[in-house]
């Protein structure tokens, strides 16, 4: 992926693009021309604007030009009455934030400042303005929330009027398309902001509709809700109104315009949005013919699939049937199972979410990607899945659940909607069917990633109530989280010998299992949708994990360390009208997974990556899972290869470190790891590691490397309430 700023500002509210036209193929899909394609704004705010509309009165909202064409600031004047003391003496004073700010300026600068007169604070984090005051030097500040933090100094005073000002995105280029972020909600788009306009050329031909989604982001404070008008006029006749309600959190709503019969040849189409103070923008503007049909369905040849995957974080394998969990966990998942391939031998690429995920979405080992610690990006140079199925023509989306599968680690990349859904699974799984319902004729290829089944756990009612028996659900997270303190505070490192430890591992399992249950539930509602709308009549539908979860087998919980198989094994069903059922015996892990969604889709793979097509191989081969500490540094790897497994001392990542085994294990007759081979002197694992020094080189090679993530304030809390920056 290739990303660039626009080249300068023009003061100018007219864009001018090329003409686009359409027309379809007898023999093939017609063409789908985006009005993002080759688009860049040239946004003039030297107009000095005044938001004022669904603001508080004493509370007016200024814009104001930046030094980067693709954004600019928000200014709002804070008053003396606008700040309270967070405790008396403490000298840290909050005051109501009302304008999110979206992104960074170009230059890597912060996003946010506040000065009063002639003294300019220091951005400085929540963390330490909360928590460690003593640290803090005068007149530094944080924003996190709806407020914003400042710290005078020991007892000291209020900082009075302020000016705060924080700093708004416009998007930027991605492979030639224009990108735009609102909220959690990021894709190709027109950005239009309320009292702005675009004007754009295009060619209009007979029964051709231009189909978008309209987003907003209020900011509103009063009621946290904004209306906006957005509308389209096509030479200066309108032929689109819609009123739509915004908050804080930014949802598409997909709409479709015809145009009248005798609007036809050269037009100009305007784009405009009215209404309170908002972010906002015309999402995925495409042309293409009125009449689509449906999924599975097209009035022309569709020789390309679509592709849903579906991604339960966390998600064990034998939860399900296929590996020997218990019928009554997932029983949904496991009819489905039944009607899908069957790969009982996958495996993650790593312990945790991102390194995963980047494994997954690029083809590529962790280490060969970039993303492996709390604090990098997948590689923008890296060819992901997604953007080969954009450019095959497919409309791509993801769902996710934010914290690491997000924007913010670069795993957008080729997505044309990305929305970054919050810990819930309903509004995730109804976030994927507002793209579904978006359909504008384009096979689409959908990732769905949900944390239903990560800490924090919970279960619902139903899911207590059908476990009864075989997982007894008696605590809730909070008070197992309240249990394990106190075993930690009376036990130290020993707390695994607490006469009271058992009863807390067996009960947090309970939890668990009871999670994976309703993510079952919530996998099968969404199954019905996808047959409902055609999807799965010629689709493919994946299901899988991205890691699993360990209950102390082997003297730890939850996963980001240890390479045991309660971390490793995870699920892995592919399901497709004449993809047949049945069990393939090789080796599978979620390198794998990117040649085998193009393929499945009638695509070709990148030549980059380093998996195969599991529907195409018959010949095993070993396996590897990375262990990828949190805080970088060297790594343990887990090999597999057929019934036997070595775990290797961690080594360093720079290609000076000997990989040596820590652990070896005979899988055949020892599936639960209980018996290291190692300590019986087994000659294999040195003979195995040492068949495999130049694959283990290249393993750890760097084909390219991840960016530097700077998480906001609001970003780490999302990561810490999945137990991580535990500190």
């Amino acid at each position: 992926m290739k990303r660039s700023r626009p080249r300068g500002l023009v003061p100018t509210h007219v864009v001018l693009a090329l003409a686009v036209g359409f027309g379809a193929c007898a023999e093939g899909p017609p063409e789908f021309p985006s009005l993002a394609t080759g688009f860049e704004p040239d946004f003039d705010v030297e107009l000095n604007q005044v938001w004022t509309r669904g603001v508080a009165g004493d509370y007016p909202l200024r814009l104001q030009p930046s030094n980067d064409a693709a954004g600019f600031w928000v200014e709002a004047a804070l008053t003396e009455d606008h700040w309270r003391s967070q405790a008396r003496g403490s000298g840290i004073w909050i005051a109501p934030r009302l304008m999110p700010g979206e992104g960074r300026p170009s230059d890597g600068g912060p996003s946010y400042a506040l000065r009063s007169g002639e003294v300019s604070y220091e951005l400085t984090s929540l963390e330490a303005a909360l928590s460690e005051p003593e640290l803090l030097t005068s007149h530094s500040f944080s924003v996190a929330g709806d407020s914003v933090y400042a710290y005078t100094g020991p007892n000291g005073a209020s900082p009075g009027a302020c000016i705060l000002r924080e700093y708004v995105s416009l998007g930027e280029v991605e492979n030639g398309r224009w990108r735009m972020k609102i909220g959690r909600y990021s894709g190709d788009a027109l950005p239009v902001l309320p009292s702005f306009h675009i004007e754009l050329p295009h060619v209009l031909v007979p029964n051709e509709v231009l189909r978008f989604a309209t987003v907003g982001r209020s900011y509103s404070r009063q009621d946290r809700k904004g209306t906006l008008m957005f509308r389209v006029s096509c030479d200066a006749d309108l032929v689109f109104e819609h009123a739509q309600r915004v908050g804080l959190e930014a949802r598409p709503e997909y709409h479709t315009v015809s145009f009248p019969k005798e609007m036809k040849g050269e037009v100009i189409l305007r784009f405009e949005v009215r209404g309170d103070a908002a972010l906002s923008g015309f999402f995925h503007p495409v042309f293409g013919p009125e009449d689509v049909g449906r999924y599975g369905d097209r009035p022309w040849k569709e020789k390309r699939r679509d592709v849903v995957v579906f991604l339960a974080d966390t998600f064990r394998a034998d939860n399900l049937e296929a590996w020997g969990g218990d019928a009554r966990i997932a029983p949904s998942l496991n009819a489905f199972a039944r009607r899908s391939l069957v790969f009982p031998r996958a495996f993650a690429s790593s312990t945790w979410t991102l390194p995963s995920h980047a494994a997954l979405f690029s083809g590529l080992q962790p280490y060969q990607c970039g993303a492996t610690t709390d604090l990098s990006t997948l590689a923008e140079e890296a060819e992901t899945v997604a953007e080969r199925f954009r450019a095959a023509g497919y409309r791509t989306g993801a769902v996710t659940d934010h914290a690491f599968v997000s924007s913010t680690y670069g795993l957008d990349q080729g997505f044309d909607a990305f929305d970054e859904a919050w810990l819930d699974l309903e509004d995730t799984l109804n976030s994927a069917k507002r793209f579904l319902d978006g359909d504008d004729g384009r096979p689409v290829f959908l990732f769905v990633h949900t944390y239903r089944t990560h800490v924090p756990y919970h279960a619902s009612p139903q899911a207590r109530s059908a476990l009864q028996g075989l997982h007894d659900i008696r605590r809730t997270y909070e008070q197992l989280t309240a249990a394990a303190a106190a075993i930690e505070a009376e036990f130290g490192d020993a707390w695994a010998e607490a006469p009271s430890f058992a009863a807390y591992r067996d009960d947090s399992e309970a939890l668990y299992r009871g999670g994976a249950h309703d993510l079952d539930a919530g996998f099968e509602r969404f199954r019905v949708d996808l047959e409902g709308r055609g999807l799965l009549q010629d689709g493919r539908l994946i299901f899988t994990s991205d890691h699993g979860e360990g209950f102390w087998e082997h003297g730890s919980g939850g996963h980001g360390e240890g390479l045991f198989d309660e971390h490793l094994r995870i699920p892995l069903l592919i399901h497709g009208g004449d993809l047949g059922v049945g069990t393939r015996s090789l080796a599978a892990t979620h390198v794998d997974l990117a040649p085998t969604l193009l393929r499945l889709a009638g695509l070709t793979p990148a030549s980059s990556w380093v998996g195969v097509d599991l529907l195409d191989e018959d010949e095993d081969r070993p396996a590897f899972s990375h262990e990828c500490p949190h805080g970088g540094g060297p790594t343990g790897l887990a090999i597999l290869d057929g019934a036997h497994k070595v775990v290797t001392e961690r080594v360093a990542m720079d290609g000076t470190g000997t990989a040596r085994a820590r652990f070896a294990f005979d899988l055949a007759n020892d599936p639960r790891e209980g018996a290291d081979v190692l300590e019986g002197g087994a000659p294999w694992p040195a003979q195995l590691l040492g068949g495999l020094e130049d694959e283990l080189e290249r393993l750890f090679r760097r084909e390219f490397e991840g960016g530097d993530v700077d998480l906001s304030p609001e970003e780490r809390d999302r990561l810490r309430a999945l137990g991580y920056f535990g500190d």
